[in-house]
């Protein structure tokens, strides 16, 4: 996911100095939105791409299936190997970032996100006598205009995993199938898995370079 992305400045108190921040980041993340727009415009929509295109994602987690997710959305084919035989909702709380929210907003995921997460405020920290060490507002509160929002990675998967089947097709997600080694030549790459289960050698995937394919 998106790393942390600079803070406002501490310690300003100034009405006049937070608009004129909030005025800047809004129009820096105006510029954003559209670019992004642009990028990820579906390719029935889009005179730009003019060849098809396909991509072999190695990992379906949060990161992996947002991918899919911006590369349908953009009409590039893609087709998403995950090693473990079953997906299930593990790991811990996360947080997302404004940005990264508003990457899954533009995917439409806004509502289902903020039904799933919490819409954290502020953040605060306290030594073990309960005496307040720092303390900031996040998301919403911060003058950003999407919130972040803390989730539980499971359930962040999940809902990831769901959209990925409804807008790509179940057929194009395939578990058990371990990324073992990719080549690259002239020709295009050639992905070797492994069931994870067994060890033994699954189908190769190829991808040829003139659908600039990509791994």
């Amino acid at each position: 996911m998106p790393c942390t992305p600079g803070l406002m400045p501490n310690g300003i108190r100034e009405p006049a100095s937070l608009d004129f921040c909030a005025a800047i980041i809004a129009s820096h993340e105006d510029d954003l939105e559209r670019q992004s727009l642009r990028t990820m415009t579906p390719q029935s929509e889009s005179n730009n791409i003019r060849e098809p295109m396909k991509a072999l994602i190695a990992g379906a987690g949060p990161g992996g299936l947002t991918a899919a997710l911006c590369l349908a959305r953009a009409g590039i084919e893609c087709e998403v190997f995950e090693s473990v035989p079953r997906i299930r909702q593990l790991g811990v709380g996360l947080n997302l970032l404004p940005h990264g929210v508003r990457q899954l907003t533009i995917l439409g995921l806004g509502d289902r996100l903020a039904s799933a997460g919490i819409a954290t405020a502020e953040l605060a920290y306290f030594n073990k006598f309960g005496s307040e060490i720092w303390r900031e507002p996040r998301g919403i509160a911060a003058g950003y205009r999407w919130p972040q929002i803390s989730i539980h990675r499971g359930s962040l998967q999940q809902l990831l995993l769901e959209e990925c089947n409804a807008r790509i097709g179940v057929h194009r997600l395939h578990t058990g199938w371990h990324l073992a080694s990719f080549e690259q030549d002239a020709g295009g790459v050639t992905a070797r898995f492994l069931d994870k289960e067994t060890g033994a050698p699954r189908e190769e995937q190829r991808a040829d370079v003139d659908r600039k394919s990509v791994v």
